[in-house]
């Protein structure tokens, strides 16, 4: 059964002591959803707070508007009511003094003031007939002027009749009554203006208390939400950038992370790469089975480490997104195979059946990423390996081409253990392990594999599954969409050639602290023929570039004092030629930000640490073919140089047609090298004289790929690299042997 252990650990700290946070997150997150749920319920109290306030605007508005028409109809009122009295007065005016206007005046005179008189009262009765019914008493108006022509029109009779004291009588007692009904009228109206008066400033009392009212508690309401709002603005500030250091934070431990990941990978890295480089040479000298299985053991070692830093860095590059994957073509059934063949070794050693189905209608070529998808492949396939004690593995993958798109189902089914069912979840967590017992005899391991596989898988757009059942086995499986190349033709099978190094390289400059790395190179380009000078001290390397003039320079990214980037970069401000030497990069790191940088700087190729010999040869032969027939050209003459002087100081000592007969016979042994069939121990003595031969006219390059290639012989193992190395040199010096010649004359 399964038991799982995670990573509790949340800093790393390096040799000093320093400490880098690993997963930071906020202290007071908490605090911070806390905050965000009581402003969020500020905020709707303010919301509603704001709404009630608009109503009581709304209020206050709608009671000035209606104060506003209280009084304007008050008003209109008042002037109705001043008119009213104007005409009362009018009309009480012309009912006074009748009696005395009779009998004062002339008859004449006062039949034609009395006319006047109802002139003016007709008038009265015209305009009063347009605003009577709007007044409260205009009926009692109406009645004035009513009674008032009666009575004029009474005392015009009485002139008439000749003023008779009997007529003059009944006419006093008319205007007595008349009088009587002005005062009532008079009390009557005065009540009604008061009342009226009264009532409206009562109204408008109210409704000013009222708007006053309504427009305090939006006052009062609107300062609360300003208040609050200021307040939580300030809150929110404060939250604002307490985040923002949070986050500055955040990305400081991430740069620290970045730094110690970098700085300890490359100390891993460096004296790793000289246990892989060193036990790889120590492989292909002549040691007894038992001292080849040692090395072959340390060997294997040392790459299970450095897989195990490639699974720690390939976990930093998905975390920060800076995983890219490649876009190029290659055949789906050969990527199956090499996986299964790869495996098979560590199935054949449990004596587990391992297979492939792969569907026959599966394209021969797709585009896409195969160095990561076999990445995923080999995860899950040495997790089925390991965990299955006896059964089958098996790689199953099927396809199904819509348009120019190909979905790709691919499975890994194993017979082991199994997993519980409430282990599942935390499958694809990282640092997830297997208990002590189970894990001691499967060979342990990172825990990362299968978080790896599921970043992967995620980052080409799905996602890994699973389903397992205890004791039974584990199925993985995932789909992916690929563009489809071509569906019908197989890809050209690309045959890698060896890596052997120009001939026409022979110095090669090394600026590295690590003297491990030194001395490695060395041994490795040495038996290419390659005289390597170590600098250990980044500050004296360009001086020493001037200095030794060389066909190539190896630099470490990662020095003291001068980094290989600034060096890197001034190397390319030196003058002509030395600015155009070409610049191999290595370096621990793999990052692809720090890979671009180097290559900005003006470095020609890169190695990741640890590398194997066929790296470094091949990316060491690519940046010289890269740098064309100008360094070529170079050595060519420096070697030429070199072998005219050796040959002179021959033709003094033997004479020329000696050292023409010397050239010759070295001529025939090299085209006889080339090109007929030798026995291995006639070869070995074709080598053994061209190794003293080449060395007595300074073809020291000669000498030394002759060297090689007979211990090689001698060895009796693989010399196809010793031999295409000979095969090269052999071809450069007969090219330039007519020039020899030529000057021996």
């Amino acid at each position: 059964m399964f038991s799982f252990a995670s990573a509790s650990s949340s800093s790393l700290a390096d040799d000093n002591g320093q400490s880098f946070q690993t997963d930071h997150a906020p202290s007071d997150a908490g605090e911070t959803r806390s905050f965000a749920r009581r402003l969020t319920g500020r905020l709707r109290g303010a919301v509603v707070k704001l709404c009630f306030a608009g109503l009581l605007a709304t209020a206050a508005t709608l009671q000035l508007f209606t104060l506003v028409s209280t009084v304007a109809n008050g008003t209109q009122q008042i002037a109705l009511a001043t008119r009213g009295a104007e005409v009362f007065t009018t009309i009480a005016r012309q009912g006074d003094g009748v009696v005395s206007l009779i009998s004062d005046q002339a008859p004449r005179d006062a039949l034609l003031a009395l006319e006047q008189r109802q002139q003016v009262l007709a008038l009265t009765g015209d305009s009063l007939q347009d605003f009577a019914y709007r007044l409260p008493a205009g009926a009692q108006l109406e009645l004035l002027q009513q009674e008032a022509t009666i009575l004029l029109s009474a005392a015009k009779t009485v002139v008439l009749a000749g003023g008779q004291a009997a007529d003059l009588a009944a006419l006093r007692t008319k205007v007595l009554a008349f009088g009587d009904l002005q005062v009532a009228m008079q009390e009557a109206q005065l009540g009604l203006a008061q009342e009226h008066l009264v009532g409206l400033e009562q109204r408008t009392r109210a409704k000013i208390s009222l708007m006053v009212a309504f427009l305090a508690a939006t006052v009062f309401l609107l300062s609360t939400v300003l208040v609050t709002g200021f307040r939580e603005m300030a809150r929110r500030q404060e939250i604002e950038d307490e985040l923002k250091e949070a986050m500055a934070e955040v990305d400081q431990a991430s740069k620290a992370k970045s730094r110690f990941l970098s700085t300890v990978t490359h100390e891993i890295r460096t004296p790793l790469n000289a246990i892989l480089g060193f036990s790889e040479l120590l492989g292909r000298e002549p040691l007894s089975p038992d001292q080849k299985q040692q090395v072959s053991r340390l060997n294997n070692a040392g790459r299970t480490l450095s897989r195990i830093v490639d699974d720690v860095l390939d976990l930093s590059r998905i975390e920060e997104g800076g995983l890219e994957l490649r876009d190029e073509d290659f055949s789906p059934n050969e990527l199956f195979r090499e996986a299964v063949d790869l495996v098979s070794v560590h199935s054949q050693a449990k004596g587990l059946i391992l297979s492939s189905e792969i569907s026959s209608n599966m394209p021969r070529s797709l585009q896409g990423d195969p160095l990561r998808l076999s990445q995923v492949l080999l995860n899950l396939l040495n997790n089925a390996i390991k965990f299955t004690h006896e059964g089958s593995v098996t790689l199953k993958a099927d396809a199904r081409v819509i348009g120019e798109t190909a979905r790709l189902r691919i499975e890994v089914q194993d017979s082991g253990i199994g997993i519980a069912e409430g282990d599942q979840e935390r499958l694809f967590d990282r640092y997830v392990q297997t208990d002590g017992g189970f894990q001691a005899q499967s060979g342990g391991g990172s825990g990362l594999g299968l978080a790896i596989a599921q970043g992967l898988v995620h980052e080409m757009g799905s996602q890994l599954e699973m389903h397992s059942t205890p004791q039974q086995g584990t199925t993985f499986w995932f789909y992916v969409d690929l563009p489809v190349i071509d569906a019908r033709s197989e890809l050209p099978i690309e045959v890698p050639e060896l890596s052997v190094l120009n001939a026409a390289a022979e110095r090669l400059m090394l600026v590295d602290d690590s003297v491990d790395t030194g001395e490695l190179i060395q041994r490795i380009m040495g038996r290419e023929g390659i005289h390597v000078e170590v600098v250990t001290n980044p500050l004296d390397a360009l001086a020493q570039v001037m200095q030794y003039d060389p066909d190539v320079i190896m630099c470490d990214m990662q020095m003291p004092e001068l980094s290989g980037v600034e060096l890197t970069r001034q190397i390319r401000k030196l003058p002509k030629p030395f600015c155009d030497v070409p610049v191999v990069a290595f370096s621990a790191t793999s990052m692809t930000s720090e890979i671009e940088q180097m290559i900005q700087a003006g470095a020609n190729a890169f190695v990741a640490k640890p590398f194997q010999i066929n790296d470094l040869v091949g990316a060491i032969s690519a940046v010289l073919e890269e740098a064309g027939e100008r360094h070529a050209k170079r050595a060519a003459a420096r070697k030429t140089t070199r072998t005219f002087a050796e040959v002179e100081q021959m033709v003094d000592l033997m004479g020329k047609d000696w050292a023409q007969r010397f050239l010759g016979r070295l001529r025939d042994r090299l085209e006889d090298g080339l090109n007929s069939q030798q026995s291995r121990t006639e070869r070995m003595a074709m080598a053994h004289r061209v190794v003293a031969e080449a060395g007595q006219i300074g073809e020291r390059d000669l000498s030394l790929a002759a060297t090689a290639l007979e211990e090689a012989l001698r060895a009796g193992g693989d010399i196809s690299r010793e031999e295409a190395r000979f095969r090269n040199e052999a071809r450069a010096f007969l090219s330039r042997l007519p020039l020899l010649n030529f000057r021996i004359g």
